[in-house]
């Protein structure tokens, strides 16, 4: 929802320079939003919650008839201490397999 508020700040005002902070009760809405915001570009060092192991962007048209793009967020509250404050993107986009279409 931030991003999508900055898109629309920056559509109404081409100079704007808006700052994404974000707060939340519920520990898997951090891990979401930092994941779009990360996937978005956007500076996740504001949120707090380091449940977000990796994203995987997934190939288009992944779902028949729609145009939206789908990812898969990867979560755990056990991460490994080498990758505590990290997290893995990774780009699946090009791995799509050929199948029937439904009926």
């Amino acid at each position: 929802m931030l991003s999508v508020a900055e898109r629309y700040i920056r559509d109404l005002n081409a100079d704007a320079d808006p700052h994404l902070f974000g707060q939340d009760w519920n520990d898997e809405s951090w891990a979401s939003c930092k994941a779009d915001m990360l996937i978005k570009g956007e500076d996740a060092d504001n949120i707090e919650n380091d449940w977000l192991e990796a994203v995987v962007a997934l190939p288009d048209q992944l779902f028949y008839n729609t145009g939206i793009s789908a990812y898969i967020r990867v979560l755990t509250n056990r991460k490994e201490p080498r990758r505590k404050g990290r997290v893995q993107l990774i780009d699946a986009r090009s791995r799509r397999s050929s199948t029937r279409s439904p009926r």
